[in-house]
């Protein structure tokens, strides 16, 4: 029962989605070996941890390229791959970067790469180059986001199905045991409310997944349209 009503509570408690937006993808800076290096960044509502496995697992099924940094005993912040070889990005050997940062309930992800010593990947100098790494970001956020907020539905459907049922063994307990009648009606009225609230909040969570699904579809016509313009 404790073990219920700690997962509703941290359902209940997860940020509202509305007016917010799903994918947002900059171009930005981050300090790298001293200097401001031009990256990507893409502000995803996750746990960092979950995150950086995700990305890690992308990373070596689309493009067989390991990233050191999270796995056992180890969770950095920056994540690396030194002289690797990413085809979709360059035909050179690069180092290629993943930073990661918790900000309140959502994990910044920052990805940027060198072709050499201080010869980073940038919109200026390398175009192609630097859109094939954003095209990148961009395949695996419109991936992501519609496979957490889908997670984030059946735990909510979950939780409401283990409510209604124990709402309906306190119904059943009050026929047979008039002792704690009252006990149980005030505990019915109390599971009711925290029912209520959080059917509300597994509405809002449906519509955020349909719109990401529509999102996703826009983020896939984009995607075509910037590999066309790479070849």
């Amino acid at each position: 029962m404790k073990r219920l009503f700690l997962n509703l509570l941290l359902i209940l408690l997860l940020p509202s989605f509305s007016g917010a937006q799903l994918i947002d993808i900059t171009d930005s800076t981050i300090k790298h070996d001293k200097a401001e290096r031009p990256c990507i960044t893409v502000d995803l509502e996750a746990g960092p941890k979950a995150l950086k496995g995700a990305w890690r697992d992308f990373i070596k099924d689309e493009y067989g390229v390991k990233l050191r940094g999270f796995g056992f005993l180890a969770n950095k912040d920056l994540l690396e791959a030194e002289k690797v070889l990413i085809e979709a990005i360059s035909d050179k050997e690069m180092n290629f970067y993943t930073y990661f940062d918790e900000k309140k309930d959502k994990t910044q992800m920052s990805v940027f790469a060198s072709l050499g010593y201080d010869i980073y990947v940038n919109p200026g100098d390398y175009p192609r180059e630097y859109r094939a790494m954003r095209a990148i970001v961009d395949k695996f956020a419109g991936e992501y986001v519609p496979r957490y907020y889908q997670q984030q539905v059946e735990e909510s459907e979950e939780l409401v199905s283990s409510l209604e049922k124990e709402i309906k063994n306190l119904e059943n307990d009050i026929s047979g045991n008039e002792k704690d009648i009252e006990k149980n009606l005030k505990e019915i009225d109390k599971l009711k409310k925290e029912n209520i609230d959080l059917s509300s909040s597994l509405s809002e969570k449906e519509k955020r997944l349909r719109e990401v699904q529509n999102l996703l579809k826009e983020k896939q016509k984009k995607l075509k349209t910037a590999k066309k313009e790479l070849q």
